[in-house]
């Protein structure tokens, strides 16, 4: 018999967006909300490797924003749902990867 966990993470668990520098490991936690402020991610504050400035002039900065922005009026709109009507009783979650979690990090994905 083979046996499989689940994880999973309501919406209303995030609170923000993590970015770690690949090179130095400094990083930078930026809590999620409707106007999050991106100003400070193009490059990494300690050793100036580029996170949200990329070549050819790309930009990540309108895209953590716009990924905010969702997450935010997705979870607004299943409040407002669910203040209105006493029968919606579906749940929003996220799954998470077995690799995201500590212990699979830990051990390798090896018990």
């Amino acid at each position: 018999m083979t046996s499989q966990t689940k994880h999973y993470i309501e919406l209303s668990d995030i609170a923000g967006i993590r970015i770690e520098c690949g090179g130095c490991h400094a990083s930078i936690s930026l809590p999620i909300s409707d106007n999050l402020k991106t100003h400070g991610i193009k490059v990494c504050p300690y050793c100036n490797e580029p996170w949200a400035q990329l070549i050819q002039g790309a930009n990540l900065e309108q895209r953590f924003k716009d990924f905010a922005h969702t997450l935010e009026d997705l979870k607004n709109s299943l409040k407002i749902i669910r203040e209105h009507d006493k029968d919606y009783k579906a749940l929003v979650a996220l799954e998470l990867t077995p690799e995201a979690l500590p212990s699979v990090r830990a051990s390798g994905g090896k018990d």
